[in-house]
């Protein structure tokens, strides 16, 4: 765990201290991180291409406040791109995260597991 003046930065979550003293929160990256992602020329299955593409959205958006993703999204689309990411693919991926994060938002169920002492055959 690190610490900044103001900041908290736990676990890629940056948590700082905003004007009106309430809590935010936004994606957070250390300093060597290189932004290393997969190429859309490499050799890999278009599939996992477009999912990494997905996963980094889906963190965004669910990694910030309301006030940050903003920021932290457009970064994104213009590094996607200039890895060979075209704007068709970067669109359908923000559709697709913005689906996953509607069916995360509440549990339609919960559900109880009866304790037992023997688990197994």
């Amino acid at each position: 765990m690190e610490k900044e003046e103001g900041h908290l930065l736990f676990l890629d979550i940056d948590i700082y201290k905003k004007k009106e003293s309430s809590l935010g929160h936004r994606v957070y990256q250390v300093v060597t991180h290189t932004n290393l992602y997969l190429h859309w020329d490499s050799q890999h299955h278009p599939a996992n291409e477009q999912l990494v593409l997905i996963s980094m959205i889906h963190r965004a958006k669910a990694g910030c406040d309301e006030d940050s993703p903003t920021q932290e999204l457009e970064f994104l689309t213009t590094f996607f791109k200039d890895i060979g990411y075209s704007p068709q693919q970067i669109q359908q991926a923000f559709k697709h995260a913005t689906q996953i994060a509607k069916t995360n938002e509440k549990p339609t169920s919960i559900a109880f597991i009866p304790y037992t002492q023997k688990t197994y055959g």
